[in-house]
């Protein structure tokens, strides 16, 4: 048949009704006199004058109008030029192209245009190609509803076996209560699927392909809240697009069965400002430089741009970096699913400063900050289960064990520990069997405090000794240093064959004539008895410290150190501040 063949011949009018009804879920039976068509309306096939095309566009919108009150569906034919705004309105509303395709020649305006007074509840399109003149000038979208403030919170629409080719954008719309599309293709385009707060969507083996080569095109854009949102199978990229997808402002995308390619842009899904993300059972062919980032999302401190990400069972083709965060980011995103390399850095693309691997089943971090360097305060968390011991781990890490994995702040590094180990406890020094050298003062146990470990309020280190003195009566001096400056000095003692214990606290306080608070406690023999001093001093507690204890005597071995320890407790603060 031709496109001007009137009416459409019986046959295929009865394979046109079957397949729609069928789709509709309306049954197989009916007649012509259940269908609208073009001619009736004055909608003319294959004449692309302007004056026909401005007539089409009017006709179009009116036999709509007539499709919505008679609920009678209506059917498209062959080329339909239109130029000018077609508007539908109305409710239960449905469009069968039948070989049609629509073609706007206004670059000013969109393919299709979803009424902004009356919600088009029960829209439903099939079979049609609406297409434009191309993304560089056709500044439209080939299907566009946006209300601004107002919303198509009843409204339910249905595109099935379309194609929309040669605008700015293919599909731009908002606030849509269910909207679903299968077997769309979308092609020629800057922007695929434009849409923002959308309640329910669903959209099924779509293919969303050849975009127009600017920096800025992108196969999906959302902004806003989106409640359920789901697109399973279909195609994306191939050539001509930067990106698979833009994310803003708490919106959320959720990708199943996807086949991912050739995007030009180092960042294939970029998130400026929060939200959701989910990609499972996935294939990503995309060739990312070693800086470059399947989701990259720029963060500001721990709350702001923070997204959620589901990463599970995805074949990643490429050497670059599955997440990077960049910015200010002082917190692990949360991710679940499968483990995944986390990468932190300053700037888009920018060098590493961290790495976090995630763990499968566990929100990455527990919420916990990740200090950049320099920064103040207890240091991030991060728990691992390692699959087998290494020499990675601690001693005493088994291949079962739960490890806390965190960065020290005040050392700049990641450390590994048992969950009742570091975080809260450190040891700086052991000694034992050491004695004075002559008239030398010797160094009986000596510890260097790590830069910011006697810095937070309350925070407490110690040492602790004990020994003996020789069978003479030669005077013996025990003294404590902190930061090369002698804060405790017992004085001479002629202690003949005692036995000695030092208990030495250094306190980080506030006020007084120093922030470092020292008490220590000499007990001993007859002689020695028990002596009780204390000292204040303000070193530079953000550069490491030694604390340290010496013995000065006159013979070597006056006095004998037999064992001691350095060692710091946390401040009683809340578990993980």
């Amino acid at each position: 048949m031709s496109f001007t063949e009137f009416p459409i011949p019986s046959t295929e009018l009865s394979s046109v009704a079957v397949n729609a009804r069928s789709a509709l879920g309306l049954g197989t039976a009916a007649t012509s006199s259940d269908w609208l068509f073009q001619n009736s309306y004055g909608i003319v096939s294959g004449n692309n004058s302007d004056a026909v095309a401005e007539s089409n566009a009017t006709a179009l919108a009116t036999a709509f109008a007539a499709s919505c009150s008679t609920g009678k569906p209506l059917v498209l034919t062959g080329q339909i030029y239109i130029k000018g705004e077609v508007l539908l309105s109305g409710i239960n509303g449905t469009i069968i192209g039948h070989g049609a395709k629509i073609i706007q020649k206004d670059t000013t305006h969109n393919g299709l245009t979803l009424s902004t007074v009356s919600a088009p509840y029960g829209l439903r399109i099939f079979g049609l190609t609406i297409t434009g003149q191309g993304a560089a000038t056709h500044n439209a979208a080939g299907i566009y509803g946006r209300k601004g403030d107002l919303s198509y919170l009843t409204s339910d629409i249905i595109i099935r076996d379309c194609t929309i080719e040669k605008f700015r954008t293919g599909i731009s719309i908002a606030n849509v209560a269910k909207f679903q599309t299968d077997n769309v293709t979308i092609s020629y385009v800057r922007v695929g699927v434009d849409w923002d707060s959308m309640q329910t969507a669903l959209c099924t083996a779509t293919r969303i392909v050849q975009g127009d080569s600017n920096a800025a095109s992108v196969c999906w854009k959302t902004r806003g809240s989106n409640f359920s949102t789901r697109i399973i199978g279909g195609e994306y990229g191939g050539s001509g697009f930067a990106r698979f997808a833009e994310i803003a402002d708490g919106a959320e995308l959720h990708f199943e069965a996807v086949n991912l390619e050739a995007f030009t842009s180092n960042q294939t899904i970029n998130i400026t400002t929060g939200g959701k993300i989910s990609l499972v059972d996935s294939r990503i062919a995309v060739t990312h430089a070693s800086t470059g980032a399947v989701i990259s999302a720029a963060v500001t401190g721990n709350t702001s741009g923070i997204p959620v990400i589901v990463w599970r069972n995805n074949a990643y083709v490429s050497n670059g970096r599955i997440i990077e965060l960049h910015g200010t980011c002082t917190r692990t995103p949360k991710v679940f699913g499968d483990p995944v390399l986390v990468t932190f850095a300053a700037t888009q693309g920018g060098t590493a400063t961290q790495t976090v691997n995630t763990v499968s089943g566990l929100i990455g971090g527990l919420n916990a900050d990740i200090p950049s360097s320099g920064t103040l305060g207890a240091g991030g968390t991060f728990m691992v289960l390692p699959s087998t011991t290494t020499s990675s781990y601690s001693a005493d890490t088994g291949s079962t064990n739960l490890i806390l994995r965190y960065f020290d702040n005040r050392r700049g590094t990641t450390k590994l520990g048992s969950l009742s180990n570091d975080m809260l406890c450190q040891v700086w020094a052991a000694a034992n069997q050491i004695q004075n050298t002559t008239t030398t003062e010797t160094d009986l146990i000596s510890a260097t405090i790590p830069a910011r470990y006697s810095f937070v309020g309350n925070e407490t280190n110690y040492i602790e000794a004990f020994g003996t003195t020789a069978a003479n009566n030669n005077n013996k001096t025990i003294a404590v240093y902190l930061a090369g400056t002698k804060i405790i000095d017992f004085g001479a003692i002629a202690a003949n064959n005692e036995s000695w214990k030092l208990n030495v606290t250094l306190h980080r306080g506030s006020g007084g004539s120093g922030q470092q608070k020292v008490v220590a406690v000499l007990v001993g023999g007859s002689t020695i008895g028990t002596i009780v001093k204390t000292s204040q001093t303000t070193p530079t507690d953000t550069s490491s410290m030694v604390f340290k204890v010496t013995g000065t005597a006159t013979d070597t071995g006056d006095i004998t150190m037999l064992g001691g320890k350095a060692w710091w407790l946390r401040a009683p603060t809340t578990l993980g501040s």
